[in-house]
């Protein structure tokens, strides 16, 4: 999760996240440090590709990511403060008031319809 955050930095951020996985790797957070450093090196290389890709995509196309890539986000930060159960029982939730509001709205259709 904390991946996505950093693909937000711009690139002039990338030195010190490197500067900062070499200081993690010699306190001792070893594991942690490395995952930093191949996250970085990740971005660097995919960073080209993924603009050539976006540049390619048709508008539709980028339109959807760019309706989707919120939810991601939302979902990413209620899951990072309040955890996976919370997101879980969100998600359930708004799935049923999604399959449940048709209904009701029929309800309203014809409880209106029988007053008048």
């Amino acid at each position: 999760m904390l991946s996505l955050l950093l693909t937000f930095l711009p690139e002039e951020c990338w030195l010190l996240l490197l500067q900062l996985a070499g200081l993690l790797i010699i306190v001792g957070a070893r594991r942690t440090g490395f995952r930093l450093f191949g996250l970085v090196c990740l971005l660097a290389f995919a960073a080209p590709f993924l603009d050539s890709l976006l540049a390619a995509l048709p508008p539709e196309v980028v339109n959807l990511l760019i309706l989707i890539f919120p939810l991601l986000l939302i979902s990413l930060v209620v899951r990072l403060i309040f955890g996976r159960d919370v997101w879980a029982q969100l998600v359930g939730r708004l799935l049923y008031d999604l399959l449940r509001a048709p209904f009701r709205f029929l309800g309203w259709l014809w409880r209106g319809s029988r007053r008048i």
